[in-house]
């Protein structure tokens, strides 16, 4: 899979309810906008992602109780957005948070697989910590964003590594502490990255997003007259079973030839 970070922003927001970020260009519709926010001192006990993201299940996680909190959300760009807003119950007085977002191309918001695993320290006070290990993904096209909050205020961090080949997009130790990584996968099989930090010792909490791009199968049920047809969308994977014979002049839905498309072949 080909995904490219178009741009991406972020914005430290001390005592402020909501926490905007503003993007530098408008986004390009068909992208996707994923996007994080971490606070520490308990800002996440009820918390609305920015309108028409969703926070999948298990996207949102505190460290421990009265402690650091982190969430995920995402949306398929309509083309135009800016400024995107999340918002808490809690006293913006009493935090500060960190809001990022990345937009990102070579996905397609068309029924993908999106799931979420958490982890946390707990009470713990730690310098590393690992996201936990996803399920197995099915689709060798997988992006995975990890992400992770720690309740240091203001930590002088030097160095942050990243285990499994995940690369850093984002560290912020403005107030509330947040690091972001990515890794675009070629081969199916669970996902897992450990980021080990020399800031501060405190409680730490992570996320890890991954998102499987949908696959669409054809069975001999499908067939009808000799004819398989796909429903093409931008990075599906297709798979034909059941089906002993030779498939030619394979026609896309929209009328293109299987042949004149990057990436496939027909006999």
């Amino acid at each position: 899979m080909t995904t490219l970070l178009v741009q991406e922003k972020a914005a430290t927001n001390n005592n402020s309810n909501p926490a905007t970020v503003t993007l530098d260009a408008p986004a390009t519709a068909g992208n996707i906008l994923f996007c994080v926010v971490a606070s520490n001192h308990n800002a996440l006990t009820s918390f609305t992602a920015p309108t028409g993201f969703t926070i999948p299940t298990d996207g949102q996680m505190q460290t421990a109780s009265n402690q650091a909190g982190i969430a995920i959300a995402y949306k398929e760009a309509v083309g135009g957005e800016t400024a995107i807003s999340w918002t808490s119950d809690r006293d913006p007085d009493n935090y500060s948070w960190d809001v990022w977002v990345g937009e990102y191309s070579g996905l397609t918001g068309a029924t993908p697989h999106v799931a979420v695993i958490n982890n946390t320290s707990g009470f713990s006070t730690v310098q590393t910590l690992s996201t936990g290990t996803s399920a197995a993904t099915t689709a060798a096209n997988t992006f995975s964003i990890a992400a992770w909050v720690t309740d240091a205020d203001n930590p002088t961090v030097t160095s942050a590594l990243y285990s499994n080949s995940f690369t850093e997009e984002h560290q912020d130790t403005t107030g509330t502490t947040l690091f972001v990584a990515t890794k675009s996968h070629t081969t199916t099989g669970t996902v897992e990255t450990t980021l080990t930090h020399d800031g501060a010792a405190e409680n730490m909490g992570s996320l890890l997003l991954t998102w499987e791009e949908s696959v669409v199968t054809a069975s001999v049920d499908d067939i009808n007259t000799n004819e398989i047809i796909l429903d093409a969308q931008q990075n599906n994977t297709y798979e034909v079973s059941g089906f002993s014979g030779s498939i030619t002049g394979i026609t896309l839905t929209n009328g293109t030839r299987a042949s004149a498309m990057t990436g496939i072949t027909e006999d």
